[in-house]
C-alpha cells in the first residue's frame, strides 16, 4: 500500500451490473472536513451541526486522518472512579483521530471499494490523489448507485410496456385535502394495510385510493385482454365498507397492466396521489434489490412520498395483527 492507499486485490471478483464505475463516479465531492489544528471542543461544536457520521481531518488540503462521531463520543465518555472525561476539551484533534486512514484512488473500481469497506469493516473511504483529498465514499453512495443502475434498467423495460388500463373503479366524494394510495393484493393482509392507512388518512384529512393491479403478458394489450375481476372487486368492496365505518372517503380501482410498477405509477399520476403505502414481506430473494423489484422501482420513481410497511410473518397464516416496535423515518428531504 502507498501511505495505506489501496491497490487492487489479485483475486478475480465478479463486478456484476455496475461494471465500469470508479471511485470518482461514486464519491461525494463536497466533503465536510475538520482541521488538524482544531481542539476536541472545536470538533464537537462543528460536528453537532452536521448530519454526517465521519469526517476527514485535513491540513491545508492534505488528508492526515479521519474521525467519526463514535470516536468523539468515546473521547468524551466519562470513565473511572470518580468519573472523569479521558480527554479535556483542549485536546488537539490529532491525538484522537485515526492517522493515515485507508484511502482509494479515484480510478479504483467499485469492486475495489467494496473489498476495502468489507475487509476493514469501514463505513466510509476518502478518495485521494497522492495525499490530496478529492472526495469521500460511503455505503449510502454505493446503494444509491445500485438503485440508479436498477432504475435505468427498469425504466428501459417499462418504456416498452403499454400504459395500464382501468377496468373497474368506484368514486367517493372528493372532500379530503389529499390522497393516500394503498395497492392491495393479499386478502389476508389487506385489512392490516388499509386500517393503518386509514389512521394516517384520518389524521391528515386524506381520501383513500385502493388499487388492485392485474398482471397480463407483454405480448397482449392491457386494453384488449379479457380479465376476471370478481375476487378483486370483492376485496375492494370490503375496503369501501371499512371506509364507511371510519367515515373516510374511499376510491377503488382495478387496473390491467403488463408491469405492476407501471400500473402503480400511472395511478399516482392520474389520481394526484400525495402519499403511498406499500406492504413488504420483509426480505427479497432477488439479487441486487433492497426491498424487491416493485417496491424498489416505486421508491425510485414515484413523485410522492412512499411508506413501506414490513409485514414479515404477517404475510403468512395465521396473519397475526401487526405490532410495530421500530419505525425508520428518513428526514433528509421531502415536504414533511
Amino acid at each position: 500500500m502507498e501511505w495505506r492507499g489501496y491497490t487492487s486485490p489479485t483475486q478475480k471478483v465478479d463486478k456484476g451490473s455496475l461494471v465500469g464505475l470508479t471511485a470518482e463516479d461514486l464519491m461525494q465531492r463536497q466533503v465536510e472536513t475538520l482541521s488538524l489544528h482544531m481542539t476536541l471542543d472545536d470538533a464537537l461544536q462543528m460536528v453537532s451541526r452536521s448530519t454526517h457520521q465521519g469526517f476527514p481531518v485535513v491540513d491545508e488540503g492534505t488528508l492526515v486522518g479521519i474521525i467519526s462521531q463514535s470516536d468523539l463520543t468515546q473521547a468524551t465518555k466519562m470513565q473511572g472512579n470518580p468519573p472523569r472525561c479521558p480527554f479535556p476539551g483542549t485536546t488537539p484533534l490529532a491525538e484522537i483521530m485515526t492517522s493515515h486512514p485507508i484511502t482509494v484512488k479515484p480510478t479504483a473500481s467499485l469492486v475495489d471499494v467494496l473489498y476495502l469497506l468489507n475487509r476493514y469493516h469501514l463505513s466510509r473511504l476518502p478518495v485521494t490523489e497522492g495525499r490530496k483529498l478529492l472526495g469521500i465514499i460511503t455505503r449510502s453512495d454505493i446503494i444509491r448507485a445500485e438503485l440508479d443502475q436498477l432504475d435505468s434498467k427498469t425504466t428501459q423495460t417499462r418504456s416498452q410496456s403499454e400504459p395500464s388500463y382501468v377496468v373497474y373503479q368506484t368514486r367517493s366524494p372528493e372532500t379530503g385535502r389529499g390522497r393516500l394510495l394503498v395497492p392491495i393484493a393479499n386478502p389476508q393482509t389487506a385489512p392490516i394495510l388499509v386500517k393503518l392507512a386509514a389512521a394516517i388518512a384520518r389524521d391528515r384529512d386524506y381520501e383513500l385510493e385502493c388499487l388492485q393491479v392485474i398482471l397480463v403478458s407483454r405480448s397482449t394489450s392491457p386494453a384488449e385482454t379479457p380479465v376476471t375481476t370478481t375476487k378483486s372487486r370483492r376485496l375492494l368492496r370490503q375496503a369501501e365498507k371499512w371506509g364507511r365505518d371510519w367515515n373516510i372517503p374511499v376510491h377503488t380501482q382495478i387496473r390491467v397492466s403488463q408491469d405492476i410498477t407501471q400500473g402503480i405509477l400511472d395511478t399516482i399520476k392520474e389520481r394526484h396521489i400525495n402519499l403511498m403505502m406499500m406492504g413488504w414481506k420483509g426480505s427479497t430473494s432477488t439479487p441486487g434489490r433492497i426491498f424487491g423489484g416493485v417496491v424498489d422501482a416505486v421508491i425510485r420513481q414515484a413523485p410522492c412520498d412512499v411508506m413501506v410497511v414490513k409485514l414479515g410473518e404477517m404475510m403468512h397464516p395465521p396473519y397475526i395483527p401487526p405490532f410495530f416496535q421500530r419505525w425508520l423515518i428518513p428526514i433528509a428531504g421531502g415536504p414533511n
